[in-house]
């Protein structure tokens, strides 16, 4: 019985003190920006160590560190028989345009810009005075 109680004391502990997706942002390093269909350094890896691949997928993408990748997700990276390549350096990407005034709203002008990853998603947000803009990458 003392055995049992305290099975059930530690399993009550560790249930407690669960852990949230927000207490792993940015757990790799996702960020990267494709200026060519295979990058790699001088010893042959992948410049941009840590690809977004879940639940098995066989695609990869990458939060963008430059500017003019904002509003797209970086990628995908494809297996080439026993390659990983490049299919695009932004496969998609979100342009705003304001029709009131008739001018392109830039994701880089944003007050505050937040990109980071999730275990289970890559996400960008931006936000003005008078607009907010979510954009998230996941597998369902």
């Amino acid at each position: 019985l003392l055995f049992l109680l305290s099975v059930i004391g530690l399993f009550t502990t560790f249930c407690s003190d669960s852990a949230e997706v927000d207490d792993f942002k940015n757990l790799l390093p996702y960020s990267g920006s494709v200026s060519q269909m295979e990058p790699r350094d001088k010893l042959r890896n992948l410049d941009i160590p840590a690809v977004y691949i879940d639940k098995g997928a066989w695609h990869g993408f990458h939060l963008p560190d430059n500017p003019s990748d904002f509003g797209g997700f970086v990628g995908p990276l494809i297996i080439a028989q026993e390659y990983s390549v490049y299919f695009s350096n932004n496969i998609q990407k979100l342009q705003l345009f304001d029709v009131t005034m008739n001018h392109s709203r830039s994701l880089s002008s944003a007050k505050s810009k937040q990109i980071f990853s999730q275990p289970d998603n890559l996400v960008q947000i931006f936000t003005w005075d008078d607009l907010s803009v979510s954009l998230s990458l996941s597998y369902h």
